[in-house]
């Protein structure tokens, strides 16, 4: 998946200047844009253009590559994955039936129909490995691990069968797989991404919804996530594109973005299709930036709306938060430069020390 890592390091230091520069910038969401720049430093006023900068430069090209948003495949290529309540049939030596655990061993386009109980559909791939899943009419369901569950590949990519109806849910309390801490109804080591024009439902009584522990993208389709911890949680990034209609309801956070091992990274990036989240913690949380440049973003949510560790950067798109606590947490910069937003349901606005407003 291409990106830009500088999107989630470029102000690393904004915290250190906000603090040296002499000037109260805090609290001063109400204030217009033009008195916040006056009174901002110089060296806060170049940290807020590379931002800018920055934020032009995080377009959808960028973002998702041609694949991520490609949902076409090669009908003559394909290798038929049926699922028939205890197991499933496939013809293909890259495909190991083992009960109701359906394991995906090679490189390839699988399409997937049927139903499978107390399963699991496994892909397990050389590293090298980029994997395409058709979900056409796919039910799964597992009670102690993930429905779908990505152990090994370069990259996998779930498409969604026009006009198909799936559902993946894990009903029950998770198991390890291999020392993998498994804990999500969809749970991926490797890179992500959604795309089609069909619909998921993901059910996660237990756990999370959809986890990845790389980069996640969605690029189309209509989800609906439930899930009693996080309804969505990446390490590297969560990224929303044209033709998604993602609907979450959680306990923990709706979107949920953090690397423990790599503070730089775990970032959030909106530039298209819908989003409406529900969540018992904060909507959106991101340990990097979080970046909207379009589409429609509605949440309800118990604490902050939008909660970032470093900055927020709102250029486009339909907002309308609600929140227990502020619109928007961002500890370095909040920066809103276009959009139409709707903060009226919030405790606050924000407590941001440096804000921006276009």
């Amino acid at each position: 998946m291409k990106g830009t890592r500088a999107i989630a390091t470029t102000l690393a230091s904004l915290a250190l200047l906000a603090g040296c520069s002499g000037n109260d910038v805090a609290g001063s969401a109400a204030t217009d844009a033009p008195a916040i720049e006056q009174q901002s430093s110089a060296a806060e006023k170049e940290v807020l253009e590379a931002l800018r900068s920055e934020v032009r430069d995080a377009t959808d090209d960028k973002m998702f590559s041609e694949r991520d948003r490609d949902a076409s495949f090669a009908a003559d290529e394909v290798v038929d994955i049926v699922l028939d309540g205890a197991g499933a049939t496939c013809p293909d030596e890259a495909v190991d039936v083992s009960g109701p655990v359906v394991t995906i061993r090679e490189a390839g386009i699988y399409r997937v129909s049927g139903m499978l109980q107390d399963g699991s559909i496994v892909v397990d791939a050389p590293e090298d490995a980029k994997v395409h899943l058709v979900l056409d009419g796919a039910r799964v369901t597992s009670s102690n691990s993930a429905a779908l569950l990505v152990l090994e590949a370069d990259k996998v990519y779930v498409t969604l069968g026009q006009g198909s109806e799936n559902m993946l849910v894990s009903k029950g309390a998770f198991q390890p797989v291999d020392d993998v801490n498994v804990d999500g109804a969809v749970f991926s080591r490797r890179d992500l991404t959604f795309n089609g024009s069909g619909a998921l439902t993901v059910s996660s009584p237990a756990g999370h919804g959809i986890v990845c522990n790389r980069d996640l993208a969605f690029c189309g389709g209509s989800f609906a996530v439930t899930a009693s911890r996080h309804g969505v949680k990446a390490r590297k990034s969560v990224r929303v594109g044209e033709g998604t209609e993602l609907a979450v309801s959680s306990g923990k956070d709706g979107i949920h973005v953090k690397d423990e091992d790599d503070p730089e990274t775990g970032f959030a990036y909106l530039s298209g299709g819908s989003v409406a989240l529900s969540a018992g913690d904060d909507g959106i949380s991101t340990e990097s930036n979080l970046l909207v440049t379009g589409g429609a973003l509605a949440v309800d949510a118990e604490r902050d709306a939008l909660h970032t560790n470093a900055s927020i950067a709102v250029t486009g798109g339909e907002l309308e938060l609600s929140s227990e606590g502020l619109a928007f947490h961002a500890d370095i910069v909040l920066l809103l430069e276009g959009g139409d937003i709707d903060t009226d349901g919030c405790a606050g606005e924000t407590d941001a020390p440096l804000v921006a407003r276009g």
